[in-house]
């Protein structure tokens, strides 16, 4: 299968069968309404995957969600991603809409 989406329009530096398989990777996953999770290295291209993921898929007019963090714990990562109440566990003062 030849990925429609180019590696330039993604951004992708280069020209390799690995970066190519991104390329069509990215494309089948933007058809896709589903949240993602990245979780690699720093410096590996999470956020320029995320961001063409969003770009080209059929929510690219709605607002797209990055929260970035180096090690977060579950209770911290489940707290970002979703509603709580106040009193739900030690710390939220107010209710906070979920992100997903």
């Amino acid at each position: 299968m030849t990925s429609i989406l180019s590696l330039k329009d993604i951004g992708i530096v280069g020209n390799s069968q690995p970066k190519k398989a991104c390329a069509r990777q990215i494309e089948t996953t933007a058809r896709c309404y589903l949240a993602v999770m990245f979780t690699d290295e720093s410096g590996t291209g999470k956020q320029l995957v995320t961001c063409a993921i969003h770009h080209h898929g059929g929510r690219a007019a709605l607002p797209s969600i990055s929260i970035s963090y180096g090690a977060p714990s579950g209770a911290l990562l489940e707290s970002e991603l979703f509603e709580y109440e106040r009193g739900a566990f030690t710390g939220p003062n107010q209710k906070r809409q979920s992100l997903v």
